[in-house]
C-alpha cells in the first residue's frame, strides 16, 4: 500500500510528468517503509578493540547510548548516533567498528562491508581482525530480502556540446538540443536463501535472485530511458573469497518503445585480505537483440579486474580495468573498448565523505566508417556525501559534479559534457 503522503501526486493533471509522478510515488513509498528483513547464518560477536578511545565525557555518553540502542535491538538508531560521533572525530576506530556492526544488523550490507574494510587498514589486535573477517563472510552469506535505492535530480536530453553539429553520413545539419529536468533512479531487490545440500564446512552455497530497474524519467516520454534487469544464480562463500555465477535477462525501453533485449551469463570472484584489500574478477557474455535494427544484433564479451585498499579508517583507494568486445554487423556496434577507472573515498570530518573518480576510455572500431570511428575519452567526477543528514527512512543526500571529454576521429561525435546531480541514497 502506498503511504498517504503520495496522495497529492495523484491530483496532478495526467499530462504533467506522468511517468515522474509514478516514480515519485515509489520514491516516497521507499522513504516511508522500512528495509526488508534479513538474516545471517550466525552473527559474529561485537568486534571490540580493547583500549577505550573516548577521552571526552560527552562522547563517552553518546557512545554508551549507541551501544544501549544496539542492545535494545535498534541498530538503525544506533548507526545514527555512531555516525554523529564520527562526524566530529572520524579517527575513532572502535566507533567505526560499532557503526559497521550497526549497518550489518540493519541489513545494509554495502555500507557494513565498506566500514569493516576501512578499519582493517588500522593496527587491530589479531582476534578483532579475525572477527571482522567473519563479519565480511557473514555479509556474503546472508539470507533473506534486501533492497537498495539511489535517486537523483538531473538534466536530461542533449546535454553534450559537440564539436560539430553536421552528421555527414545522415546528411543532417543540427541536432535536437532540447533538455529538461528529470529523475535518474536505480532500484533493486535481492532475495537470498541458503542451500544446505550443496554447502560444506568451509564453503556455504546460497541461491539468489535479483530484480533491478534503472534509468531516467522526464516530463514526457521522449526523455524516458528505462532498463529492467533480472538475474538468478548461485553464490559460493568461502572464508576469504566469494564466487557468484548467474544468468541474466534485461530489457531496455527508450521513449516508451522497446530498444533492446539482452540475455547472458556472468561470473564474479571477490577475494579479501586481513589488511583490508579486496580484489575482484568479473567475466561475462551476452546476446543482444536490437529491436530497431537487425544489423545491430550481436554479442558482447566483458572482462573486469578491480582492486581496492583501505589506507586508513578514513580513506580508501581503488582501480578498475574493464575490457569489452562488442560484435555486430553494424559498424556502430562493432568495436572493442578498454576502460580504466581510478576512485577513492575520503572521510573529511563533519559527516562529509568525498568520492572522487577519474575514468579513461579508449574505443577502437572494427569497421571504420562515416558512422563509426575510434574514440578516446576522459571523465572526472566528485561526489560529496553527507552522513549526518538523514532523510525519511534512512536516506542520506549527496551531490555529484561531473565533467567529460570524448575525442573522435569524426568531429560530429566529439563532445564535452558537464553535469550536476543532486540525490539521495539508502544508507540505513
Amino acid at each position: 500500500m502506498i503511504p498517504a503522503v503520495c496522495a497529492p501526486i495523484r491530483r496532478f493533471p495526467p499530462t504533467l510528468f506522468p511517468h515522474v509522478g509514478r516514480v515519485l510515488c515509489l520514491v516516497l513509498a521507499l522513504l516511508c517503509v522500512g528495509p526488508g528483513v534479513s538474516a545471517a547464518p550466525a552473527t559474529p560477536a561485537a568486534p571490540g578493540t580493547g583500549a577505550a578511545q573516548h577521552p571526552d565525557a560527552a562522547e563517552d555518553r553518546r557512545f554508551a547510548l549507541g551501544l544501549a540502542l544496539m542492545e535494545a535491538g535498534q541498530p538503525r538508531a544506533a548507526a545514527a548516533v555512531f555516525t554523529d560521533i564520527l562526524a566530529r572525530r572520524p579517527g575513532l576506530v572502535r566507533v567505526r567498528l560499532e557503526l559497521a556492526r550497526a549497518f550489518f544488523l540493519s541489513g545494509n550490507d554495502a555500507r557494513a562491508r565498506r566500514e569493516f574494510l576501512s578499519v582493517l587498514s588500522g593496527d587491530l589486535p589479531a582476534p578483532v581482525r579475525a572477527n571482522v573477517l567473519r563479519f565480511l563472510r557473514a555479509i556474503d552469506a546472508r539470507r533473506g530480502v534486501d533492497w537498495d535505492a539511489n535517486l537523483s535530480l538531473v538534466r536530461l536530453g542533449h546535454t553534450r556540446s559537440y564539436d560539430s553539429d553536421t552528421i555527414q553520413f545522415l546528411g543532417v545539419e543540427g541536432r535536437d538540443g532540447k533538455t529538461a529536468p528529470g529523475l535518474r533512479y536505480a532500484l533493486g531487490v535481492t532475495v537470498t536463501e541458503s542451500i544446505p545440500a550443496l554447502s560444506t564446512a568451509r564453503t556455504r552455497v546460497l541461491g539468489f535472485g535479483r530484480l533491478a530497474a534503472y534509468g531516467d524519467e522526464g516530463p514526457n516520454t521522449r526523455f524516458d530511458d528505462m532498463t529492467l534487469r533480472g538475474e538468478a544464480g548461485l553464490r559460493l562463500v568461502a572464508p576469504r573469497a566469494t564466487l557468484v555465477l548467474a544468468p541474466h535477462l534485461s530489457r531496455r525501453v527508450v521513449a516508451n518503445q522497446g530498444f533492446e533485449h539482452r540475455r547472458g551469463l556472468g561470473a564474479r570472484l571477490t577475494t579479501r585480505t586481513p589488511a583490508g584489500a579486496t580484489m575482484g574478477l568479473t567475466a561475462g557474455w551476452q546476446k543482444i537483440d536490437h529491436l530497431r535494427s537487425d544489423a545491430r544484433d550481436g554479442t558482447e564479451a566483458t572482462f573486469g579486474l578491480t582492486g581496492t585498499r583501505a589506507l586508513s579508517p578514513r580513506s580508501t583507494l581503488g582501480a578498475a580495468l574493464h575490457l569489452t568486445d562488442r560484435q555486430a554487423d553494424s559498424p556502430i556496434d562493432d568495436y572493442r573498448r578498454m576502460r580504466l577507472t581510478l576512485f577513492g573515498a575520503f572521510d573529511v570530518g563533519q559527516g562529509i565523505t568525498l568520492r572522487p573518480q577519474i575514468r579513461l576510455d579508449r574505443r577502437r572500431v572494427y569497421q571504420p566508417s562515416p558512422a563509426s570511428a575510434d574514440e578516446t575519452g576522459v571523465q572526472a567526477s566528485l561526489t560529496v556525501e553527507s552522513g549526518r543528514i538523514i532523510l525519511g527512512n534512512g536516506f542520506t543526500p549527496y551531490v555529484t559534479l561531473l565533467a567529460g571529454r570524448v575525442k573522435s576521429d569524426i568531429a560530429a561525435f566529439s563532445w564535452r559534457e558537464k553535469s550536476v546531480a543532486i540525490g539521495v541514497e539508502r544508507r540505513f
